[in-house]
């Protein structure tokens, strides 16, 4: 007898015996998930959707109506759903309303130790009279004086002169009655020279022309030459050469040199196409541009007609008896330069003026 082969494992190929169908093949691949089934109609009031194996999706994710407040059946019970609110806003408004308690008892504590002090709290009252040498002084300190003489210098020798000679050189708005500005011998006119430089004031004309060689002015205006003079104080601070090398300019970026000094005062600057002098500054006292001020030759009389300060109300910050000391002497509390021209002023020998005595420019021919 020949020996039996051997029969392979696992399916074999060709039809199965006994006429059977043949199973498919088992699909290739990671096994799949069982299918979704729909969950029977929720209940009346419930809110409806789909559910997985017998548990609400809404377990995790709640509807809509959670979230506003309402009620929401669920089964046979009722329940009122909360709120949600932010994250953090609990936390953030707990924080507040420690902050504020704490402030209160700070305040009640602040109360309560003025209260033992002085007997009963007072209330804090803003100053009636704004008092500025008051504030200057304690600001500056010692050098106060100092500063403000230095910064009045040229005024207050224009304002000396003026009461010694009876002839008042002011610079402001015609509307005003004050000058903005104290005008002396030593002040600068738009043309670039000094009041010195000109023609001595007469009153048969109008206008007090420029005595230098070649000059077109044909009338003093005064412009400002120092930072100062416009309110720029913080200039003061660089180097003595840009100090001196400023000048009042205008609106196209040229100084009041640079310009005619009559007539419209158009710009003589290559290329330039500006037709008439407008300050990029404003005045330090009235805070109004220099084409809006005008430059007034006027004698005491005039000026008593005119309802303007003159005599020993012409001096610097007249008003202000400290102020105006610390101009004079340097020092607010000396008041020894102020009696002594009350006293030149009160003398028979001082009670008639003269007029501007003329000054040659300083390189005129003698």
């Amino acid at each position: 007898m020949e020996a039996e082969e051997p029969q392979a494992e696992g399916p074999t190929e060709g039809p199965p015996a006994n006429g059977a169908q043949a199973e498919p093949p088992p699909p290739i691949g990671p096994p799949t998930q069982p299918p979704r089934t729909a969950s029977p109609a929720a209940p009346d009031g419930a809110c409806g959707g789909p559910h997985w194996e017998g548990k609400d999706m809404w377990g995790m994710y709640p509807p809509l109506a959670v979230l506003e407040g309402e009620e929401v059946r669920e089964g046979s019970q009722q329940r009122q759903a909360r709120p949600r609110t932010a994250r953090g806003q609990k936390k953030a408004a707990d924080k507040r309303e420690a902050a504020d308690k704490m402030e209160a008892e700070d305040k009640m504590e602040v109360v309560d130790k003025m209260e033992a002090a002085a007997g009963s709290a007072q209330p804090v009252l803003p100053a009636e009279e704004v008092e500025p040498p008051a504030v200057a002084k304690a600001m500056q300190c010692s050098q106060f004086g100092r500063h403000v003489e230095e910064l009045f210098r040229q005024e207050k020798e224009a304002a000396l002169k003026a009461l010694r000679t009876g002839l008042y050189v002011g610079w402001r708005c015609p509307e005003y009655l004050w000058d903005c500005f104290r005008v002396g011998e030593h002040s600068k006119c738009f043309c670039g020279h000094l009041l010195g430089e000109h023609e001595p004031y007469a009153e048969v004309r109008d206008s007090v022309p420029c005595a230098a060689g070649r000059c077109e002015c044909r009338g003093f205006a005064f412009v400002p030459s120092r930072p100062e003079d416009v309110g720029e104080l913080w200039l003061r601070r660089r180097a003595p050469a840009e100090r001196a090398g400023w000048h009042a300019a205008c609106r196209c970026k040229h100084s009041h040199e640079k310009h005619a000094p009559g007539g419209t005062r158009a710009c003589r600057a290559a290329g330039c196409p500006c037709k008439g002098f407008e300050s990029t500054f404003l005045c330090a006292a009235c805070d109004r541009r220099w084409e809006e001020h005008q430059t007034f030759f006027e004698t005491m009389e005039a000026r008593k007609q005119g309802g303007l300060p003159y005599g020993e109300q012409y001096l610097v910050f007249a008003e202000l008896p400290e102020m105006r000391n610390a101009v004079l002497t340097g020092k607010t509390s000396d008041d020894s330069a102020y009696l002594a021209l009350l006293a030149e002023m009160s003398s028979p020998s001082s009670s008639q003026t003269q007029p501007l005595p003329s000054t040659e420019p300083p390189n005129a021919p003698k």
